[in-house]
């Protein structure tokens, strides 16, 4: 993993290629007038998901072979998809994307 913040109770990872497409959509964002309100964005939701990952945003499914749940947390224009385990104060960030573009792969392939 090449990104991890850890100031709350929860550590959130998110690989490379998410950290690609952040850098990506940050630039979009700026091109579009929305640079600020995104970097904003993305602070607060960070934060959360540093606090209260496992209550934050909505959950979508749990998943079958591990002890987590995946969910979606958005404060506009950013949308995160993440997964949380049920025990372990970890949250993976698996997606970020901003809402109004078509959706931007986060493993790689673009």
């Amino acid at each position: 993993m090449s990104g991890e913040e850890s100031t709350g109770s929860f550590r959130v990872t998110y690989s490379g290629n998410v950290r690609q497409v952040l850098g990506e959509l940050v630039e979009e964002a700026e091109r579009q007038g929305r640079g600020e309100e995104t970097l904003a964005a993305l602070r607060t939701l960070i934060g959360r998901l540093q606090t209260e990952a496992r209550e934050a945003g909505e959950p979508c499914f749990p998943l079958t072979h591990a002890p987590m749940w995946v969910r979606v947390i958005a404060s506009a224009p950013v949308v995160i998809t993440y997964t949380v385990h049920d025990t372990l104060p970890e949250v993976w960030i698996t997606r970020i994307r901003l809402m109004g573009l078509p959706d931007q792969p986060t493993d790689g392939n673009h």
